[in-house]
């Protein structure tokens, strides 16, 4: 080691080995910070001791403590109780690694390693009986899925807006989702920004597709997925009962909700009305509907709802049921 660890810029050693370099026990923070001068001391320019295997209360946060014998710095995230670590020191060196590779500094080459792992292990995969791998991918296949949401929206968009659909935009106007396939809140569905909207007997977006930027789809979509997560993408438009039975005539299954049925609780909080409606449909729904629909209440326009597995699964029903008025 005395050889070796003046030749590196740092030095990454986690609890159990910084605790065999510096000869002493780590139970707390404050040791992490003695160990580190320690093995400093022995000609590392650097020394980052990860926290991962600290017990105690600590276990609350992973910490990251880094010295260059001047400074500490700590890298701190969330505790992620999960078995699935294994790879998770050469993950992190190699990030760190490729963090100095790039140009960035000792720190701030620590903080993306750290963020990166973070990430990693937040979405591990079970493998086998033992512990699992973590998803070193996520990044790049979140990015590909967020491209993917993207394009498929401006495409069936553009469907639509070659069609004269006008009649079918409400008149709070409609709204395109799509959700990436890990969706899990409102940043995470992609929509039109200002909404669709009608022009004589047409439908125009504003803008294109951005995450992030509907709120009442976003709830729709992302409460159907919690009963099927095939089901990322829903479209509203005008309510009329003729509309409704063209639905139904055509082979569509057509669920609705009363907006009397709503508790009280949830009608105070914007957006939440619509997730107990559709939530209540698909609780008593052995499959999803391709339709739910709702009559309206005090300040609240009737709606349909349109869901798909994709963008262009809605506008095609939704181009079925235009055929027919």
């Amino acid at each position: 080691m005395k050889e070796l660890f003046p030749l590196a810029l740092v030095v990454t050693p986690n609890i159990p080995e910084a605790e065999s370099l510096s000869g002493m026990k780590i139970k707390k923070i404050a040791h992490m910070r003695k160990a580190a001068e320690i093995i400093f001391n022995m000609g590392a320019k650097n020394v980052l001791v990860k926290g991962g295997h600290l017990q105690g209360e600590e276990k609350k946060v992973s910490m990251d403590i880094l010295y260059d014998g001047k400074k500490y710095q700590e890298f701190s995230a969330e505790w992620i109780h999960t078995k699935n670590t294994h790879g998770t020191g050469c993950t992190f060196a190699s990030l760190l690694a490729a963090g100095i590779a790039q140009g960035r500094n000792i720190s701030d080459a620590a903080q993306f390693a750290k963020i990166m792992v973070t990430k990693a292990i937040n979405n591990s995969i079970s493998l086998g009986k033992g512990h699992g791998t973590l998803n070193v991918g996520i990044e790049y296949y979140s990015l590909k899925g967020k491209n993917e949401c993207l394009l498929e929206l401006q495409k069936a968009v553009n469907y639509l807006m070659y069609r004269k659909l006008g009649k079918l935009i409400p008149e709070v106007s409609s709204n395109l989702v799509y959700a990436k396939k890990d969706a899990r809140n409102e940043k995470q569905v992609a929509g039109f920004p200002g909404r669709i909207i009608r022009v004589l007997d047409e439908a125009h977006v504003v803008t294109n597709p951005q995450f992030g930027a509907s709120g009442h789809m976003a709830h729709v979509v992302l409460t159907v997925m919690k009963h099927d997560a095939s089901y990322r993408s829903a479209m509203n438009i005008k309510y009329a009962e003729k509309t409704v039975d063209i639905c139904k005539k055509v082979g569509f299954a057509v669920k609705s909700f009363d907006r009397k049925d709503e508790p009280i609780e949830k009608k105070d909080k914007e957006g939440f009305s619509l997730e107990w409606g559709v939530n209540k449909v698909l609780e008593q729904s052995k499959i999803i509907p391709d339709i739910i629909y709702d009559k309206g209440g005090w300040g609240k326009e009737p709606m349909i709802r349109v869901l798909g597995k994709n963008p262009l699964d809605v506008v095609n029903k939704i181009e079925r049921v235009f055929k027919h008025l």
